[in-house]
């Protein structure tokens, strides 16, 4: 009963075909989570010139895809979505990949109680694990006040409500490199702040890694 309640669920991608165990049917597994897809297309394009990795565009299959692993919320997708994020940057850094911190962006906690799922953290880890054993996973970063939620404000009002809010509390960075990751970049106000508390801790180069970005 187990295997065909999975034969029945829709793909959360397209929508059409079944899904598999692994939460999303082959198809859009091969197109979007497959690990030698991920490298094959990342050495193609090479590195952003904005130090932005993301596997696409927050529309289409992969858009429905990211909202079915952060909404539901569905801790086997967030962490699919990692590994491919993860292999993505692997291809994308100079090979081999240089030593870095994987750094997930911070969530307000009252809304991670809510949810019981740190989406960031969750992509964060397989990110890391995907990168390989040069790669530490320092969850490091906190809010400092309590923030609106960003999806009803300007970007300009989005700014000054992270002004301030974000900063890093576990020991100097001393040059490191460091992978910034989260599920989705929209107006790029969080990641902002991030690289600023970040940077003021002693970060050498900060790359932004996302499952997709909206703009």
């Amino acid at each position: 009963m187990h295997a065909l309640w999975f034969a029945l669920r829709p793909c959360p991608a397209c929508r059409v075909r079944a899904t598999t165990r692994d939460g999303v049917c082959g198809r859009c597994r091969e197109r979007w989570l497959d690990a030698n897809a991920c490298l094959a297309v990342a050495r193609s394009t090479g590195p952003a010139p904005e130090d932005l990795i993301a596997l696409g565009a927050y529309r289409g299959d992969l858009g429905r895809l990211v909202r079915a692993a952060k909404y539901r919320p569905d801790r086997r997708l967030l962490t699919l979505i990692g590994t491919a994020l993860g292999y993505r940057a692997r291809a994308a850094f100079a090979d081999p990949a240089p030593a870095c911190s994987v750094v997930p962006v911070p969530g307000d906690r009252s809304r991670l109680r809510r949810r019981g799922v740190d989406h960031a953290l969750i992509v964060a880890a397989a990110v890391a694990t995907a990168l390989g054993p040069r790669a530490v996973l320092r969850p490091g970063l906190r809010r400092v006040r309590r923030t609106r939620p960003q999806a009803r404000l300007s970007d300009a009002e989005r700014r000054a409500n992270l002004h301030g809010a974000i900063a890093w509390r576990s020991g100097a960075l001393n040059g490191t490199t460091v992978l910034l990751v989260d599920d989705v970049l929209t107006t790029g106000a969080t990641a902002r702040a991030c690289r600023a508390a970040l940077t003021a801790a002693g970060a050498g180069r900060v790359v932004v890694a996302v499952a997709a970005q909206a703009r």
